[in-house]
């Protein structure tokens, strides 16, 4: 039986910062006893198509909690919320978000958490049981006089239980506003922080689009079942760049048996 797709997992890792002085990288953000803040928070998901209201909703009447939403209000404000869900109960939040750039309970999900955009409306997200949340990369960075080029990072984990994904390469595979390149990390299973996310990681070769990039560096290497492979995400803003409302997508490829 070989490795499937859906137990190549990605997440962000416990430095999730919103400024360019504070420590950024670090451990993965999974639930493993192992992760400093056994949480789970995964980067990516839908964004909003229009301006509305953010709402969660659990499968699971236990589920109490509160969600840190992080997200930017029609006038281009950079604004925070804190929601109480109370499980199966629809909770809306008081801020209309232009866009949203993260939510994270306080505690892992007892149920499955439904995200919605505005009450009753199109689900964007779905937090899984036992994990907190999403997060949007570079969180408030903006463009300046000069280029700026900043650093965050996020983690590929091989949740299979006994299989190692062999010859394991990463790649960039979209980019739609290029602006991003990544890099992955020198060793399997890394904690490395940076001092801020102005700072470049050491050792790490950052490569562009559709580059297939050995993990570590090191041709043929496996990612043996319950690693992970830390991969540094590379954002360059030119001087004075306008606002972007974009994506780009991160593969993790290999051969099993």
């Amino acid at each position: 039986m070989s490795i499937l797709t859906t137990e190549l997992l990605p997440y962000l890792s416990i430095n999730r910062v919103t400024d360019d002085v504070t420590t950024a990288g670090g451990a993965i953000s999974d639930t493993s006893a192992a992760a400093a803040n056994n949480k789970g928070v995964r980067p990516g998901f839908t964004q909003w198509s229009a301006a509305a209201t953010i709402t969660f909703q659990s499968t699971a009447a236990g589920d109490t909690q509160t969600i840190a939403i992080k997200g930017r209000v029609a006038s281009g404000a950079y604004t925070t919320e804190n929601l109480v869900l109370t499980g199966v109960t629809e909770k809306v939040s008081v801020n209309t978000y232009e866009r949203i750039l993260g939510f994270d309970g306080n505690t892992v999900a007892v149920g499955t958490i439904t995200v919605r955009q505005g009450a009753g409306g199109t689900t964007r997200y779905t937090i899984p049981i036992g994990e907190t949340g999403a997060s949007a990369f570079f969180i408030r960075s903006a463009s300046a006089a000069g280029i700026v080029i900043r650093y965050d990072k996020m983690f590929w984990k091989n949740t299979n239980a006994s299989l190692t994904l062999n010859s394991a390469q990463l790649k960039l595979t979209a980019d739609p506003d290029a602006r991003i390149r990544i890099g992955s990390a020198t060793t399997v299973d890394d904690t490395v922080t940076i001092a801020n996310r102005t700072t470049a990681p050491g050792g790490v070769t950052f490569v562009d689009d559709n580059v297939a990039q050995d993990i570590t560096g090191v041709a043929n290497t496996g990612l043996a079942a319950g690693s992970k492979i830390g991969v540094w995400i590379e954002e360059n803003l030119p001087a004075s760049d306008p606002a972007h409302k974009t994506t780009f997508t991160v593969q993790l490829s290999g051969t099993t048996v």
